[in-house]
């Protein structure tokens, strides 16, 4: 059995900090979705050293988060992620719009120190399991199609 642990916490003039462990998939993905929905619209940094695993749905759905907080005017990075997850994000293309750091510290270093916009502080923690299916659409947030392919030099 799969299990996934988030922790968030939320403080006065910090962006929130997620604590996420485990593996994000298909199974897990909802317990992912659940938290971050949950998550004031305000910057954030995501926590990811105890992440083991990252599928397209658990991909889905940070790019989710990224494209409601952009819509809110905050900035979203990723600290700490594997190798195995680094690639993930790089082979995906979510590097080249998210930050990604070694350690939270150097994430909020880099994203300053914005205010909340709509909640108080609180601090939540669960671990959870479930199936579910997500779509990731990449142009609806704003990813940047392929470029066009310049015409061959033989042809001018």
């Amino acid at each position: 059995m799969r299990s996934l642990l988030v922790e968030v916490l939320i403080g006065q003039a910090r962006p929130t900090l997620v604590t996420v462990a485990g593996e994000i998939d298909l199974a897990t993905a909802p317990v992912l979705r659940h938290h971050l929905h949950a998550l004031p619209e305000r910057s954030t940094v995501l926590e990811l050293s105890g992440v083991r695993f990252l599928s397209a749905a658990g991909v889905t759905e940070l790019v989710d988060l990224h494209a409601r907080l952009t819509r809110a005017d905050a900035l979203m990075a990723l600290a700490g992620a594997s190798r195995t997850v680094r690639r993930v994000l790089t082979i995906t293309g979510l590097d080249a719009v998210v930050a990604l750091t070694d350690t939270p510290t150097e994430a909020v270093r880099l994203m300053g120190s914005p205010t909340p916009r709509r909640r108080p502080p609180s601090s939540s923690a669960t671990r959870a399991h479930g199936p579910h299916h997500h779509r990731c659409d990449a142009e609806r947030v704003g990813m940047p199609p392929n470029p066009p392919v310049p015409p061959a030099d033989d042809e001018t």
